[in-house]
Order: structure tokens, then C-alpha cells, then sequence
């Protein structure tokens, strides 16, 4: 039932209750009744409260009309949502603030004045809802096709999203792998190039072992100098293969990460891809390209030079007092 607030100057009482039943028999509601507030009321406020609970206002203007009627039509406008009806009655000015509002015009407040107002504000009313219906329909309509745009945008977001997710899936298992496969070769090689280092040394031990002739100090001398070159070779070689193994298993370990980071933002979309904003979707794949630098860039070739010639060194040195004192005892 349509509520109506009727306005007007406690002198128009009888105008005012001849249009109020003729609004009643047709279905309106009044929602308030000045005449009925009790003593003490704020009635500025009860009024307030009936002009933003009714769905139209309808304002006698008459040569009685008070200021009062006039700031309750103006409150009225404020709103902006309740439909304003101003009744005119007799040759009487209308009131600026609602001027440029096509107000019901009437001669007297004879019944059949009074007749023709009501039916002319139930016509205002019907065409008032037929505008906020039609309104209503077009935002709607508005809201539906934007929901449309946002789901095939949505649609083809996760589309894409997926192909490429997929894309990345299988790039970095196919290099998480590569880098696992050539960490474990590089760690057998160092595993047999330390083998091979043991077993050349235990062969020239068990050959020196095995003289069935003593040999001279110097044959002794070159065995060792050779086995400790090949040795400390071999040992370069190893460290170099486990250093690459190393490095290996590192950026193996790097993709895992981001095969790991790349599954949670798959299912993070998936779960909550329709209502994630920009800002939370990147803060999930924030740990996707991990900025480190690669592991090959921190390889140190000094790490793997056997230092022979230092050795070599070393060993001269250390035999030059031993043939210097060999040559003053031969004198």
C-alpha cells in the first residue's frame, strides 16, 4: 500500500481530510496525522521521519499556506526519492522552492475540485512508479550485463591463466629435472675421481711394495712426486664435478620452489579466483620468479685449482738444504 504524507496549514483541515479519505478509498496510506501527535512530541522531528518513510508528498497550497508546509516541501525535494505533488488551489502564487514543479491546479475545494485532484494524484503516483520501475529494469539490465562482461572477462582470464600456469607447470619440471639429472651425474664423476685417486695411489704404493730390488732414493722421490701430481689432479677434478653437482642441485631446487609457488597460486585461482583481487593474486605468486641470482655465477674457479706447482714448489725447496748437505759430506 502506497504511503502518502499530506502537508498542509492547520486553517485547510477540512480540504485536507476531504482528500485524505478520497486517497483512502483508493488504496493510499497516510502516514501521519498532525492533529493526532500528542502533547510533547517533537513534532519536527515525527515529521521528518513521516516524510522519509512516505513514497509521495502532497502539499495544499491555499491562501492559508504557512511556512511550514513550505520547508516540508522542501525536505521532501531533498530526499530526492519521494515523488513531491503540490496541490494549488485558487489563483495562488506557487512558491519558488518548488516553482519548476508541474503542480495539480484546481479553481476551489468543492467536491468535485477535490474529486479531480485525488484522481490526479493517483495518476502522478502510477506514472511515479512506472519511472522507478522502468528505472529500476534498466540498472537491472545495467548490472546484469556488467555481471556478464565480468564473468566472460573472469572466463577468459581463467582460461588464459590456466594455459599459461600450465605452460610454466611444465617448463620448470622439465628444468627441475634437467638440473637433478646433471647434479647426480657430476656426483658420480667426482665419486669415481676420488675412487681413481685412491686406487692409482694404493697401486704405486703396492708396486713399491712389491720391488723385489732396492731402489734408488730418487726413484722413490719420483714416484711420490708423480702419484702426489696425479692425485691432486684427480682431486681437482672431483671438486670441480661436485662444485657443478652442487650447483646443480641448487637451481634444481630453485624451480621446485617455484613449481611449489606456481601449484599454491593454481589452487589459490581456483578457490578464490572470482573474488581475489589484483593486489592478493600477485601477493600469492609474489615467490614465483625468485630473484637470487643463478648458482652458476657464484662458481670460483680458484676453488678447483689443484695448486701442483705450488707443490712443486715446495718440494724443491724443501730438497734443495737436503742436496746441499749430500754434496758438504761428500767433500
Amino acid at each position: 500500500m502506497p504511503k502518502v504524507f499530506l502537508s498542509y496549514n492547520h486553517r485547510d483541515r477540512e480540504l485536507a481530510a476531504s482528500i485524505a479519505d478520497g486517497l483512502k478509498q483508493r488504496g493510499f496510506e497516510l502516514v501521519i496525522d498532525v492533529d493526532a501527535l500528542a502533547p510533547g512530541v517533537d513534532w519536527r522531528s515525527e515529521l521528518m521521519t513521516a516524510i522519509r518513510q512516505s513514497d509521495a508528498v502532497v502539499a495544499l497550497i491555499t491562501e492559508n499556506a504557512s511556512p511550514h508546509v513550505i520547508s516540508e516541501m522542501g525536505a521532501a525535494r531533498a530526499l530526492g526519492d519521494t515523488l513531491l505533488i503540490p496541490i494549488v488551489v485558487g489563483q495562488v502564487e506557487i512558491p519558488s522552492p518548488i516553482a519548476d514543479i508541474n503542480a495539480i491546479l484546481i479553481p476551489d475545494a468543492t467536491n468535485s475540485s477535490v474529486d479531480l485532484a485525488i484522481a490526479r494524484i493517483q495518476e502522478a503516483f502510477l506514472a511515479y512508479q512506472a519511472r522507478l520501475e522502468r528505472k529500476r529494469r534498466e540498472q537491472l539490465e545495467t548490472e546484469q550485463r556488467e555481471k556478464e562482461k565480468a564473468q566472460q572477462k573472469l572466463a577468459v582470464l581463467d582460461s588464459e591463466s590456466a594455459e599459461f600456469l600450465e605452460k610454466s607447470f611444465d617448463a620448470l619440471s622439465k628444468r627441475e629435472n634437467f638440473h637433478s639429472w646433471r647434479a647426480a651425474v657430476w656426483s658420480w664423476i667426482g665419486f669415481l675421481a676420488l675412487l681413481i685417486a685412491v686406487i692409482y695411489a694404493a697401486s704405486v704404493g703396492f708396486q713399491l711394495g712389491a720391488a723385489t730390488t732396492p731402489l734408488p732414493w730418487y726413484h722413490y722421490f719420483l714416484y711420490a712426486l708423480k702419484t702426489l701430481v696425479v692425485v691432486a689432479l684427480v682431486i681437482a677434478i672431483a671438486k670441480y664435478a661436485v662444485g657443478f653437482a652442487k650447483t646443480h642441485m641448487n637451481e634444481s631446487l630453485r624451480n621446485a620452489d617455484r613449481i611449489h609457488a606456481n601449484s599454491f597460486g593454481r589452487f589459490y585461482l581456483k578457490a578464490y579466483g572470482d573474488v581475489a583481487s589484483r593486489e592478493e593474486i600477485r601477493d600469492v605468486f609474489q615467490h614465483w620468479n625468485i630473484d637470487t641470482a643463478s648458482a652458476f655465477l657464484q662458481l670460483d674457479p680458484d676453488k678447483f685449482d689443484p695448486k701442483v706447482l705450488d707443490v712443486l714448489k715446495y718440494l724443491a725447496e724443501g730438497a734443495k738444504p737436503a742436496g746441499s748437505k749430500d754434496s758438504k759430506k761428500g767433500t
